[in-house]
C-alpha cells in the first residue's frame, strides 16, 4: 500500500500514515460489490489509491474546485482560524485544486470509470441518486454544512457492510459535531470505529 501511496503522493494532502491506514480499511472490509464515493477530493490522489486497491469499481468524486467555503462558528475556532492564516503552509490555497489533476490522477488508475462532479454540495447532491449501493463513502468535506449535506443526501445509500470514512473527524470540530448530529437526528445504533487513524461509522 506504501507503493500506492507514493503513486500518487503529488496528488493528495494526506499523511502517508492515514492513507495507508484508509487503505487498509478499504482492503480489509469493503463489500465486494458496490460503488466508491467521495466527497472534497481535491486533487484526487485517495479515490485514484482506494480505485487501486479495489480495482475494477466505479467512482463518483464530488468537488467544487474552488476550494472550501467559509468555515462558520459550527466549525469551531481551529477552522476559522485556519481559513484567516493564509501563509500556513497547511492552507494549499483555502483546498483549491484544479479539475485536471483529479482526472489525471483517475486516469492513472484501476476504476474501471470514473466521474467528476463539479459544484458545491448542495447542488450537486440534492435529489441525486446513484446507479448502484454505495460500498466505500469517504467524506472530506470539512466543515459541518458540507458534511451535512454529503450525509444526507448519500448516507441513506450506503449498502449494509458498507463504509464510511470520515477524513477530518479528529481535525475539525463541525465534522465531529455533524455526525453525532446525524446520527442522533435519525436515531440510528450505526457505531462510530476507530481504525489506525481514521473514523468509521456504519
Amino acid at each position: 500500500m506504501r507503493s500506492i501511496i507514493r503513486k500518487y503522493e503529488d496528488f493528495t494532502m494526506v499523511p502517508t500514515r492515514k492513507a495507508i491506514a484508509n487503505l487498509a480499511i478499504c482492503a480489509e472490509r469493503a463489500p465486494p460489490n458496490g460503488c466508491i464515493v467521495e466527497c472534497g477530493v481535491w486533487r484526487g490522489g485517495m479515490s485514484a489509491a482506494m480505485a487501486d486497491t479495489l480495482p475494477g469499481r466505479a467512482h463518483y468524486l464530488f468537488d467544487s474546485f474552488e476550494g472550501l467555503p467559509p468555515a462558520t462558528e459550527n466549525d469551531g475556532q481551529a477552522a476559522l482560524d485556519y481559513q484567516r492564516t493564509k501563509t500556513s503552509p497547511a492552507y494549499f490555497d483555502n483546498c483549491r485544486a484544479e479539475r485536471s489533476f483529479a482526472e489525471q490522477a483517475m486516469r492513472m488508475s484501476s476504476a474501471r470509470k470514473f466521474e467528476l462532479i463539479q459544484g458545491w454540495f448542495d447542488k450537486t447532491l440534492s435529489g441525486l441518486k446513484l446507479p448502484e449501493p454505495i460500498a466505500i463513502l469517504r467524506l472530506d468535506g470539512d466543515w459541518y454544512e458540507s458534511t451535512m449535506e454529503c450525509l444526507n443526501s448519500l448516507y441513506p445509500q450506503v449498502m449494509s457492510g458498507g463504509i464510511i470514512i470520515l477524513d477530518d473527524y479528529y481535525t475539525w470540530d463541525g465534522c465531529s459535531r455533524v455526525v453525532h448530529d446525524y446520527l442522533s437526528m435519525h436515531k440510528t445504533t450505526d457505531r462510530i470505529y476507530q481504525f489506525r487513524g481514521g473514523s468509521v461509522p456504519h
